[in-house]
């Protein structure tokens, strides 16, 4: 399968995702088995990425408004849910097909993007940071995607 090379450069952007939220999920969980499938292991690093946001979310939505925000990308969250289990289905129904594969993991990057960018927003807000909350509002909508510092 020639999915390995462009899969390299996802699971770096995967790493680089857990180093940052590391700090609000905790500590890091023990090693999952090993798949033997690049794109099994790719898309088993989404869903602890996934997973790790979730809980910094969790942690920091409180009650100054935050949880109005979250409440506000949910519909945007659902239909990433929906799109990434007909891309997995799909994915799994061809093993073979590279664009499939490439599918399902353009999907987890983007609910991946998603949760990042919301929780950074979380972030800027906290701090007054109102330059950047405006670059993170359009990179939510899909205007733009902001670095993440």
């Amino acid at each position: 399968m020639g999915s390995s090379r462009w899969l390299w450069p996802v699971v770096l952007t995967i790493a680089g995702i857990l180093l940052i939220i590391r700090p609000w999920a905790g500590d890091l969980p023990a090693q999952a088995e090993q798949a033997g499938d690049p794109v099994s292991e790719a898309e088993e690093l989404f869903h602890q990425a996934i997973g790790d946001l979730e809980t910094a979310l969790d942690a920091t939505a409180g009650p100054d408004g935050m949880r109005d925000l979250r409440e506000a990308i949910e519909p945007e969250r659902q239909a990433l849910d929906a799109a990434i289990a007909e891309s997995r289905r799909l994915a799994h129904e061809s093993p073979d097909d590279d664009r499939a594969q490439e599918t399902l993991i353009e999907s987890l990057r983007r609910k991946l993007d998603l949760l990042h960018n919301t929780l950074m927003l979380m972030r800027d807000m906290e701090r007054g940071d109102s330059a950047n909350a405006q670059d993170r509002i359009q990179a939510i909508s899909g205007q733009e995607r902001p670095d993440t510092d």
